[in-house]
């Protein structure tokens, strides 16, 4: 007897309630699925546990995720055991959730000085600073002790737009 294939396409969509996943099925019929997670790709499901299992659909809910790295996997299980390798990894990190606050502040003719907290700033590599809305230019890549920018570059006149975000390893 020969496992069914390997689901596709794993997504996940951070939630009220926790970490929602969603993947294609494999061709196969009358299957089931476990879902995996670890602080690193798997290539392999050796030795590792489900942190959901005999999911019925190809949907699950991490109600419990890791507050910082994660990657997720998922295997298709048949009615005899038979499971598939797992699915190509899906990453997210947690700790890179967005800034408590940002703040601006510009006294009589200073520079505007944008300033911000992070619930998590040990946890991430960084963060980027940008100018503008949607079509934003970076103004700086920051380090994560670093919760402050002057921004030179203002002319005096006119309005500014700032957007922040924190960075991990993987940009």
């Amino acid at each position: 007897d020969q496992a069914p294939g390997a689901p596709t396409g794993l997504q996940l969509t951070l939630a009220g309630n926790g970490m929602y996943m969603t993947w294609t099925p494999p061709a196969e019929t009358n299957v089931h699925y476990n879902v995996y997670r670890d602080g690193s790709c798997m290539e392999s499901l050796a030795g590792k546990t489900p942190i959901v299992t005999n999911a019925p659909i190809a949907a699950a809910l991490d109600r419990n995720p890791l507050k910082g790295t994660a990657y997720y996997v998922v295997s298709a299980v048949d009615g005899t055991g038979n499971e598939s390798g797992p699915s190509a990894c899906a990453y997210t990190n947690l700790s890179l959730l967005p800034v408590s606050s940002l703040k601006v502040r510009m006294a009589d003719s200073d520079w505007p000085v944008v300033f911000w907290t992070h619930p998590a700033p040990a946890e991430i590599d960084g963060f980027n600073l940008y100018l503008g809305g949607s079509s934003s230019v970076l103004l700086g890549s920051l380090d994560p002790a670093v919760a402050r920018y002057e921004d030179r570059g203002f002319s005096g006149t006119g309005t500014r737009q700032y957007r922040i975000t924190a960075k991990d390893t993987s940009g």
